[in-house]
């Protein structure tokens, strides 16, 4: 977070949001968004371990790519594909890119 903003009298209150702590928390929030987007996928166990290190939103970011894209059903590579596209703009903004991520 820029210094800027958390001077005193930005802001009141600071929210932390943790990673999902567990596969079980991980499959619940995929599954939320499998049902949400209507997406099919071949294996929910396995997708749960690839989004290990995705917050809640990021998660929801690959399945909304899925869906956007008009998929039905996903593979295993489909979300490893949407992981890679998401952890590489989250790389870019904490390295202070300017513009927006498709750049």
């Amino acid at each position: 977070i820029d210094p800027a903003v958390m001077r005193p009298g930005r802001t009141s209150r600071v929210l932390v949001y943790d990673l999902p702590r567990d596969a079980s928390e991980r499959r619940e929030i995929i599954q939320i968004y499998l049902d949400e987007y209507g997406i099919e996928i071949d294996d929910l166990e396995e997708a749960a371990k690839k989004v290990d290190e995705l917050t809640g939103d990021e998660i929801r970011q690959v399945f909304w790519s899925l869906k956007f894209e008009e998929k039905t059903k996903a593979t295993i590579n489909d979300i490893k594909s949407k992981i890679k596209e998401i952890t590489r703009k989250r790389e870019l903004y904490s390295a202070g890119f300017e513009g927006s991520p498709e750049d």
